[in-house]
Order: structure tokens, then C-alpha cells, then sequence
């Protein structure tokens, strides 16, 4: 459907927006259970090859792998966040045409959703989910540059 059939029925291009919007929010879920898996896993192997090394002094060998487990663990969040602005960029989009389309259409329920928000007085139901989704994939991020920083001291 063209940009001109669209403009001639604000209704499905309402529609439309709607269901890209909650298409990328799906997918904003998906990349963070993704990606939280693949950091689970890294972790989980960290702690496989640091077991036997809690009270001695470690190997260099298991030092070597701590830096590349952690470098890549810096990468995957690195992609994580990356991928969760560019989703981020897709969702306000949508929703900016979805609040535009609202008066064509006679609703009335995302237009006010920004000021209802802001009126709240607890800071963290005015974050929006893809800031805090980012938040969480530059905490572990920070961990991981905290791990390279804690096996130089090993």
C-alpha cells in the first residue's frame, strides 16, 4: 500500500502503525530475553572455569580466558544496546504517526499517553521500557569491563 492509498484511509493506517508498534515492542522483548540467555551463558561459564580457582591463585591460563569471555561479553552488550536504540528509533516512530493519525480517526487514548506519564510522581513510571531495557544492557556491560579490571589484579 503506497503513502497516498494510506493518506485516503487514516483508519488502516492507524491500524497499521499500531500493529508495526507492537511488533517491535515484541521484538525489543525478544533481543533482551535473547541476549540476557547469552550473557547467562557466558557467565555460567566463567564460573565453570573459575570453580576450581576461588582460593588459590589463578592460572594465567584461566586469566586469558576471563579476558576473552569478558571482551565478548563487552561486545554482546555493546550489540545489545545498539540494537535496543536502533528498536527504540523504529517504536517512537510508529507511535509518534499512531498520536498523529489519533484525531483523523476520532480516538483520543496515545495522544494524552505522554503528558498521563509525566504527571507521575515516581521518575521510574516516567522512564520509557526501551531507556530502561538500555540501562539494564549498559549494567552488564559494566560488569564486564569490572571483570577485565578485577583480573589484573588476580
Amino acid at each position: 500500500m503506497t503513502t497516498a492509498q494510506n493518506n485516503s484511509n487514516p483508519l488502516k493506517e492507524f491500524e497499521l502503525n499500531v500493529e508495526m508498534w507492537k511488533h517491535y515492542d515484541n521484538l525489543r522483548q525478544d533481543k533482551n530475553k535473547t541476549f540476557l540467555a547469552v550473557n547467562t551463558i557466558l557467565m555460567a561459564a566463567l564460573g565453570f572455569a573459575l570453580k576450581d580457582h576461588l582460593s588459590s591463585p589463578v592460572p594465567s591460563v584461566v586469566k586469558h580466558l576471563i579476558l576473552l569471555v569478558s571482551a565478548l561479553g563487552i561486545l554482546v552488550s555493546v550489540l545489545w544496546f545498539l540494537l535496543l536504540s536502533r528498536n527504540a528509533a523504529y517504536v517512537r516512530f510508529h507511535r509518534s504517526r499512531v498520536q498523529e493519525l489519533e484525531t483523523k480517526v476520532n480516538f483520543e487514548t496515545f495522544k494524552n499517553q505522554p503528558e498521563a506519564l509525566k504527571n507521575s510522581r515516581f521518575i521510574w513510571k516516567r522512564l520509557s521500557s526501551s531507556v530502561i531495557d538500555r540501562l539494564l544492557a549498559t549494567v552488564v556491560a559494566a560488569f564486564w569491563v569490572a571483570l577485565v579490571i578485577a583480573t589484573f589484579t588476580l
